[in-house]
């Protein structure tokens, strides 16, 4: 049996802005595959907020270069 894991979200936060595209797209694919296979994953929680972490950070990355903020 796994252990529940909680994401720490201000350390995540801090984390997700120095990760590259690849890693982030390769974080959010991982985490789909995983929800996708195995839905009662006692740590489901956790790898959807990494989705929804890294999906938020591509989105502020496009937002501030179609911006130039």
């Amino acid at each position: 049996m796994f252990a529940t894991k909680f994401i720490d979200h201000s350390a995540y936060s801090k984390k997700v802005k120095k990760m590259t595209e690849a890693e982030l797209l390769y974080t959010i694919k991982d985490c789909k595959e995983v929800l996708a296979v195995w839905n009662d994953h006692p740590n489901n929680g956790y790898y959807s907020d990494e989705i929804c972490y890294c999906s938020t950070e591509l989105h502020r990355r496009k937002v501030k270069d179609m911006y130039n903020v």
